[in-house]
């Protein structure tokens, strides 16, 4: 397997000959690998830290390890990428698109998802804290155990995806789409969720407490009665809330 040694790692002189790798590892911070064709890449316990990757073609990619924060994303191709325990706190993914991706155990806390494309893809067990995801489509995405809070989702489309245990407290959530997500056992506390679109979305044990849920689209009774909620929740009018103890 074909390595970058940290010692010849250089962001000025090593862009090209980066580019022409398919597996790498080592110390490149601040790289420029702008639109380069880094197509099945494999990045082991690499080091590559706002490097730039801006309109880059990483299909199919392999990240293991490594570190991305502040790396910019910003339009790459990163459909199929393969994401583990690595870290991209910061790191800008505007307009990229990330359809199908799979990211397993990683770090996403404030990175830039505007506008970018996550349909199909998968994120277990990820932290997305405080991320970025206003207009992004995340539709038919697997996000059990996802930590979104704080979360800025402001117009995201969440349709037929999988929160399931999913953390959404105190995230902004106004105007996204949520048709037909499964939301069940998800932490709503507190979330901004006006004209969010909640029809025939699945929320079994869902803490909805503390939030106001009363400009939402498509909520019927049946959905409340199988959430949990408290006396701060507030609810379209005609609906009843299922009362659970705090949790």
């Amino acid at each position: 397997m074909l390595v970058i040694a940290a010692t010849a790692a250089h962001a000025a002189d090593t862009g090209a000959s980066i580019a022409r790798l398919r597996s790498f590892g080592g110390t490149c911070e601040g790289c420029n690998l702008a639109g380069r064709q880094l197509t099945n890449a494999s990045l082991v316990g690499a080091q590559f830290s706002g490097a730039s990757f801006i309109g880059a073609d990483l299909r199919g990619s392999r990240f293991k390890g490594s570190d991305l924060s502040k790396a910019d994303f910003s339009k790459a191709d990163l459909r199929g990428a393969d994401i583990l325990g690595s870290n991209f706190d910061g790191a800008d993914f505007s307009g990229a698109n990330l359809s199908g991706i799979v990211a397993k155990g990683s770090n996403f806390e404030h990175a830039n998802f505007n506008g970018a494309s996550l349909e199909a893809a998968t994120l277990i067990g990820s932290n997305l804290d405080s991320a970025r995801l206003a207009g992004a489509d995340l539709s038919h995405t697997s996000l059990t155990g996802v930590n979104l809070e704080n979360a800025d989702g402001r117009g995201s489309d969440f349709s037929y995806s999988a929160l399931l245990g999913a953390n959404l407290e105190k995230g902004n959530f106004r105007g996204a789409r949520f048709v037909y997500s499964r939301l069940d056992g998800a932490d709503l506390a507190n979330a901004r969720m006006d004209g969010a679109n909640l029809s025939h979305a699945s929320m079994v044990k869902a803490w909805i407490g503390g939030t106001d849920l009363s400009q939402v689209i498509g909520l019927t009774q049946d959905q409340v009665g199988r959430a949990c909620a408290n006396a701060q929740t507030r609810l379209p009018p005609a609906l009843k809330p299922h009362i659970c103890p705090r949790r």
